[in-house]
C-alpha cells in the first residue's frame, strides 16, 4: 500500500540527514493523518485479525512500519505488535 510509505522526499531528507529522526517521525506521522489513512484500515486486516507490513529496512527501529503500526495501534486500539 503506497499510502502507507513515506515520499520520496521525506526518505531521502531523512536518509541524507537533512532532518532528524524526530523530524522524519513528525513529517511521516502527519502524512498518514493527511492521507487518512484510519479510513481505510479495517479492510486490510485478515480474518483471524492479522495484519504484516515489510520494509527494506533490517530492523524496525527507526523505520516506518514501526512509526505506521503505532499510528494504527493508536487508531484503532489495542493491537499485538510483534517485531520480526
Amino acid at each position: 500500500r503506497l499510502d502507507f510509505a513515506p515520499t520520496k522526499e521525506i526518505l531521502s531528507d531523512y536518509k541524507t540527514k537533512k532532518i532528524s529522526w524526530d523530524e522524519y517521525k513528525d513529517r511521516y506521522i502527519n502524512l498518514l493523518k493527511e492521507r487518512k489513512i484510519e479510513n481505510n484500515i479495517e479492510d486490510l486486516f485478515e480474518e483471524n485479525g492479522t495484519l504484516c507490513f515489510l520494509c527494506s529496512e533490517h530492523k524496525h527501529h527507526h523505520c516506518h512500519r514501526s512509526l505506521l503500526v503505532d499510528y494504527i495501534k493508536n487508531v484503532r486500539g489495542n493491537l499485538n505488535i510483534i517485531h520480526l
